[in-house]
């Protein structure tokens, strides 16, 4: 038995050794043999760590493996254990190596109380993340990894998403219960690249075409030498379920060592895999089952998680305290044309729901890709046009403000943001967030206002945060609107679509409460509706005041269309009314958006997000109509918010430095010192085109 005879805390003591006087014939199988490394720490403790079987690619030589990561200085003993199907065991004499000196942060944990990733070091960052989900193919995948490793840690990038697929890298697809060691032995110097260039790594052990359009092709699949007859099966049959933690133990035991794979991700969108609305008993119980088991093999008690297509799908699955944080995917074009709006609603409302961390692990513009489905010919998805990243520097921003432990994460690596060269918007947030330690500085949010004295009477314009929504208890879905600019109510169901009489979701149709400060009008702007048909309904004061005749014009059933692309308005007069909009016909209509004129201070046409502690704050202020849909897709023009002032609430009275930071460059654009007095900060930032970030420290 081999074993290296000094390595630093965290970093890998790899023990190799081989097994004799035990039967079996599949080294995968632990029904068969089921081999441990248990190592007696300085501190008295026991480590148990799973063993693998290793085959050096090339020579065909194979051979056993355990790696540990210390975590404590001093001499460790090993002995290893093996047991084979009949009960026979077999045990080593106990080797020792020295743990001396530490390499990087330690392990990656959820401090549920604070909401934050924090390491063993105690050190915690809020970190840049993005979708690197698989290689071009196999044969490249390491040379692909180290080329864009090297350029997101150039761009301040922490976190990267990498999934386990037939079609690249993959371990149990040629045959079941039997792994590749070529993509093994792959992944293997991924992860060490990842440790190189200081990357951590959301690992997906499944991808969900497995078990939908892949199935045909799948080792579990009877039809090819498998188990089980159908893709829901796999959720509730026992050898299945048995063989599939074989593999999980085996991803655990070989890469589990390494402090840089942030969390294991059991399955991405399951909610796509073939006739799961059929099987959510059966999913929840395996959920339970194979987290639980993750939790008692992982000697370093890494997190946890799993994600749907639809996060909300089968919401269940949040509740189970062994998926340790909450999964969001969410794509445009419906119901997301003001991400950092939707952003901030879902984060928010999830980790209110269900105390747990929130991150957005795929976001885009348009989940539509080009020649794929939900195009017509000739038509391009709308990311493609976003060539400044309108939408990226949205989902950045206020996922960060949100206080996601993990920057909301692009999904077009490498269609939109290498090509467009979008790197800038990373690098800028990077620098902003340069010395914040979220959990160490408390951080939360603060109470914050805009300033509107003085200030005129202008619009505002509201955009749908939600798509097509399954199903809720909300009875009535109620929105106020004040002339600060603050809206209440659940954003995160303000659906882009207006339900019919043929839908149960009508109560979700949207209700306003809104003070119009001078004469204006309110004004939806139409694009498509269902294939039965809508009728256009809005009641003021509970009167009809208008109805507009909507039939399907082109047969088809798509959002996004542009079927109708019109504006429906009505006039308000000063005072305060109740905006009702419905639909008196049977099928869906969709809306772009809504606007209110003269219904909120022209100053406060700003949102703003603050979080900060005492001492510290840090202020993202943006103006509400700047997002993707107005500046790429709509091409509405962009009314500033004037005279924007703001007054942040929570900080202690003393001498503070303010920087006003420039969101694309990261750099600071002026430094003022303010005075803090009886607990409130007055900041007068003046002109708000697109967006600003500010610091407050305190200096005296």
């Amino acid at each position: 038995m081999s074993v290296p005879s000094e390595v630093p805390v965290y970093g890998l003591a790899e023990i190799r050794f081989s097994i004799s006087g035990l039967s079996y014939s599949n080294p995968y199988d632990t029904n068969e043999v089921d081999v441990w490394a248990y190592v007696y720490t300085p501190s008295g403790s026991v480590l148990a760590v799973p063993a693998f079987y290793y085959e050096d690619v090339g020579r065909g030589e194979g051979f056993w493996v355990a790696r540990v990561s210390p975590i404590e200085e001093g001499v460790h003993r090993v002995v290893v254990k093996a047991t084979d199907g009949k009960g026979n065991t077999v045990e080593s004499s106990a080797v020792e190596f020295v743990a001396r000196g530490f390499a990087g942060r330690g392990f990656a944990r959820i401090d549920r109380d604070k909401g934050f990733i924090v390491f063993d070091n105690r050190e915690s960052m809020i970190m840049l993340g993005i979708d690197l989900a698989w290689p071009p193919n196999r044969a490249t995948a390491v040379s692909f990894y180290e080329r864009w490793f090297e350029k997101l840690n150039k761009s301040g990038i922490k976190v990267v998403r990498i999934g386990l697929v037939p079609w690249a890298l993959t371990l149990e697809w040629s045959k079941l219960h039997q792994y590749s060691q070529v993509d093994a032995a792959a992944i293997d110097e991924i992860v060490r690249l990842a440790e190189k260039y200081d990357i951590y790594i959301i690992l997906v052990f499944m991808w969900h075409n497995e078990l939908a359009d892949n199935w045909s092709s799948n080792p579990y699949n009877v039809a090819r030498g498998g188990i089980i007859k159908s893709p829901e099966e796999f959720w509730s049959n026992p050898v299945a379920i048995r063989i599939f933690k074989d593999k999980v133990r085996y991803i655990i035991a070989r890469w589990g060592y390494s402090t840089h794979i942030l969390a294991w991700e059991l399955v991405n969108e399951v909610d796509l895999t073939t006739n799961f609305f059929n099987a959510r008993e059966q999913f929840l119980n395996w959920v339970k089952e194979v987290s639980n088991f993750i939790k008692s093999i992982d000697p370093y008690k890494r997190i946890v998680t799993i994600s749907l297509a639809d996060y909300s799908s089968e919401p269940r699955v949040w509740e189970i305290e062994t998926i340790d944080v909450i999964n969001v995917h969410r794509y445009g074009p419906e119901g997301f044309k003001d991400i950092a709006t939707a952003i901030t609603a879902i984060v928010n409302t999830l980790r209110s729901m269900y105390g747990k961390p929130v991150i957005v692990t795929e976001f885009g513009v348009d989940w539509r890709w080009i020649g794929g489905p939900g195009l017509s010919k000739g038509e391009i998805p709308l990311w493609s046009r976003d060539t400044r990243g309108v939408g990226l520097h949205e989902g950045l921003w206020s996922s960060v403000f949100s206080l996601s432990p993990v920057s909301a994460m692009s999904w077009w690596w490498d269609t939109q943001i290498d090509p467009y060269d979008l790197w800038y918007h990373f690098r800028a947030l990077h620098e902003f967030l340069k010395e914040v330690d979220p959990a160490r500085s408390g951080l939360k949010r603060l109470s914050v206002s805009v300033e509107t004295s003085g200030s005129r009477p202008g619009s505002i314009t509201l955009y749908p945060l939600a798509g097509w929504v399954q199903g809720t208890g909300i009875r009535e879905n109620k929105f106020v609107i004040y002339p600060n600019g603050t809206v209440t109510g659940r954003l995160d169901l303000l659906s882009g679509f207006i339900y019919g009489t043929c839908h149960s979701q009508n109560a979700l149709n949207p209700v306003f409460a809104v003070t119009m400060l001078d004469r204006g009008r309110m004004i939806i702007h139409v694009n498509s509706v269902g294939r039965a048909g809508a009728k256009l309904a809005i009641f003021v004061d509970n009167a009809l005041e208008k109805v507009v005749e909507l039939p399907d014009k082109d047969g088809e059933s798509n959002a996004v269309r542009n079927e109708y692309n019109i504006d429906v308005e009505v006039v308000l007069e000063p005072g305060t009314h109740i905006v009702k909009v419905s639909n008196l016909g049977c099928d869906w209509l969709s809306w772009d958006y809504i606007t209110f004129e003269n219904a909120v201070y022209k100053s406060a046409k700003v949102d703003v997000f603050a979080v900060g502690n005492k001492t510290f704050a840090m202020l993202w202020i943006r103006n509400k109509d700047y997002n993707w849909w107005n500046t790429v897709i709509a091409r509405r023009s962009i009314e500033p918010a004037e005279n924007v002032s703001v007054e942040v609430r929570g900080l202690e009275d003393g001498v503070y430095k303010v920087e006003f930071w420039n969101t694309y460059t990261g750099q600071i654009i002026k430094v003022e010192e303010i005075r803090i007095i009886n607990g409130v900060a007055r900041i007068y930032v003046g002109t708000v085109e697109k967006d600003i970030a500010l610091k407050i420290v305190r200096i005296g």
